[in-house]
């Protein structure tokens, strides 16, 4: 369901980004690299279950993605003001590290949940470790970094409208799972929180 994004923004830029300048490259390979890992890796790392999915959110999810795909796939193609100016040059280089370290925190937070899952199959264990000592949903904590920083790189409505589309999806889901997370189980640490240590 999130596949239009790394096909789409692709189709784009490869068949009509040929002024692109370096830095729409740069933020189209830092946007691949995610989309490669996200719709080609880490569904074939997942455990199979037999959890359905409803029809209604893939269909939302892929038209969703189809687009934000398109308008990130003109920005990066189309949009060759990107660093004119010479201030918006620290913020790229400040964007790609915020970036950086949302995608670590987003993967190495998918790693110990799905380790969880492979190693209890059967049952829902409390993660623990990295930032899950402080919130119960870190992998959606990066993920909402990681488009942060790629905002900043861009410098555009498309890439600032993707950051805002993030935060106003997983904020509700992380505080749906924190509730979910204290119902399940009765020694669910107290100190933590949804999403932002000490905060939310």
């Amino acid at each position: 369901m999130e596949s239009p994004c790394l096909w789409l923004v692709s189709g784009i830029v490869l068949v009509w980004g040929v002024e692109m300048r370096l830095v729409n490259w740069v933020l189209y390979a830092v946007f691949t690299f995610h989309y490669i890992h996200r719709t080609l890796i880490y569904p074939f790392r997942l455990p199979v279950t037999s959890r359905n999915v409803p029809l209604s959110i893939l269909f939302l999810a892929f038209v969703f993605n189809l687009i934000n795909g398109f308008f990130l796939g003109h920005t990066m193609a189309f949009d060759l003001h990107l660093l004119t100016v010479q201030t918006s040059q620290w913020l790229f280089v400040l964007g790609m590290v915020i970036f950086t370290l949302g995608l670590i925190i987003n993967w190495y937070a998918d790693f110990i949940l799905i380790s969880l899952k492979k190693n209890n199959f059967n049952q829902y264990k409390i993660p623990y470790g990295f930032l899950f000592k402080w919130v119960s949903c870190p992998n959606h904590l990066g993920e909402i970094i990681e488009w942060s920083g790629f905002a900043l790189m861009g410098l555009s409505w498309s890439t600032s409208a993707f950051a805002v589309w993030t935060a106003a999806n997983l904020i509700p889901r992380s505080l749906a799972h924190h509730r979910w997370y204290q119902r399940q189980f009765e020694n669910y640490p107290g100190n933590r929180k949804a999403l932002i240590p000490g905060l939310l």
